[in-house]
């Protein structure tokens, strides 16, 4: 039998943390058969690591880990000592509190930290505290998911021997909290982002975080679209991407690709049309797993860590841009 070798410890038992949900003001936990939808169950099932604490403030929260997890389960990050620290933190907070929380775990000195995205609400905060890291030589690994499932990273293979023409993300829950997401997965698909405007926007995750319609375009695709959404009226997520060839559609929370391809003498009128090809299922659940073997495979081997960081920067930075070009100039969807 493995032995588990790399110690966590997770900060925060919402849904990401430990898969903990609000319903009709009472705390449950999501059924997750798999293990793969959040940090801790992960871990706790996992040969490869092994759950060191959760740390959460909600006294709820912690009598219902209390019942699922033998680990320390914690009130605050001051009942942690230098000694006892793991190897690796992962902080699973609400986006306010990222950057105070990343200052507290420098003291402990973990190999690496893991940290949701955004790094924090503030770009000038996000670059200091990654200098800091990195003087500290404390690695950070940002949980931006899609770069953690090889669909996205083979779809980027397969893109550039295409011609692609357009592409749309339909998104809502704020531009920082979510949408910095797309940017991401734009420069991963598309290459550097070179321009940006935003179109419209309105507050249905906060007034600080307004949810944004933008267009954007890249190295590899001029005309890409942040088409947002309403989140209070219901969640959904979509992607689709037009090239010479295809059209990929990525939807259904990012669990399926349906494909339609070119066929000729199609249609009335008859015509050049796009028919259905075919539909696959994306393993979007394994974000979660392949987040932590990165991690280990950046600490055994000592890898570069710092590209990805710059990546997240640089996404951030562009949301932020979008956030304040929105509110002056932008029309409001409110």
């Amino acid at each position: 039998m493995q032995v588990n070798n790399i110690s966590v410890g997770i900060i925060g038992a919402g849904v990401i943390g430990s898969g903990i949900i609000k319903n009709n003001n009472k705390y449950t936990r999501v059924l997750d058969k798999n293990n793969f939808l959040s940090h801790s169950a992960y871990i706790d099932n996992s040969k490869k690591f092994k759950l060191n604490f959760i740390i959460e403030t909600n006294n709820n929260i912690r009598e219902i880990l209390k019942l699922s997890y033998k680990c320390k389960i914690l009130s605050s990050i001051k009942n942690i000592k230098k000694i006892d620290c793991p190897e690796i933190i992962s902080i699973c907070i609400p986006d306010e509190y990222h950057y105070q929380m990343l200052e507290q775990v420098i003291d402990l000195k973990p190999r690496l930290v893991i940290i949701e995205k955004p790094i924090s609400t503030n770009p000038i905060l996000s670059k200091k505290i990654f200098n800091i890291y990195k003087n500290k030589k404390i690695k950070l690994l940002v949980n931006y998911s899609r770069r953690f499932i090889p669909f996205f990273s083979n779809l980027s293979k397969e893109l550039k021997k295409q011609k692609i023409i357009s592409s749309q993300v339909y998104y809502a829950n704020g531009l920082l909290h979510n949408g910095c997401h797309i940017i991401d997965l734009f420069n991963m698909l598309f290459g550097d982002i070179k321009n940006y405007k935003a179109l419209s926007y309105r507050d249905d995750f906060s007034s600080e975080d307004s949810t944004v319609s933008a267009f954007l375009s890249t190295e590899n695709c001029k005309s890409c679209f942040m088409i947002g959404l309403d989140n209070r009226n219901y969640v959904h997520w979509e992607m689709n991407i037009f090239t010479n060839k295809f059209m990929y559609r990525i939807h259904t929370d990012h669990r399926k690709l349906s494909i339609k391809k070119i066929k000729s003498n199609s249609g009335i009128p008859l015509g050049k049309r796009l028919i259905d090809y075919r539909t696959i299922n994306i393993r979007y659940d394994m974000a979660i797993k392949n987040l932590y073997l990165k991690a280990k495979h950046i600490l055994d081997k000592n890898l570069d860590w710092e590209k990805e960081v710059y990546s997240a920067l640089k996404a951030e930075n562009i949301a932020h841009k979008l956030l304040k070009k929105a509110k002056l100039s932008a029309i409001n969807n409110n």
